[in-house]
């Protein structure tokens, strides 16, 4: 499966799902755990990102981050999604 970084990936499992609304519009949106199969991660949307760094998530609080991420980072701190 290829996804947004232009990279193979091998699905472990289903995360959760659901909506968020940014700008006055509704987005579903599905979390997945995953690993990179194949392929370098790249920007595959370079219109709208510049871009790409890993980060820990006890260091995600020190971003601006997307309701979606914000929503993610809620699920893992309250362990409604485990990762490992």
């Amino acid at each position: 499966m290829v996804e947004e970084l232009l990279c193979d990936v091998r699905i472990i499992s289903k995360l959760g799902v659901g909506v968020f609304t940014e700008n006055l519009l509704k987005y579903d949106y599905h979390w997945f755990l995953a690993e990179v199969v194949s392929g370098r991660i790249e920007i595959g949307e370079p219109d709208k990102f510049n871009e790409f760094k890993y980060i820990q998530i006890e260091n995600l609080r020190n971003y601006k981050l997307s309701p979606n991420m914000k929503k993610l980072l809620y699920e893992i701190e309250n362990r409604k999604i485990k990762l490992w």
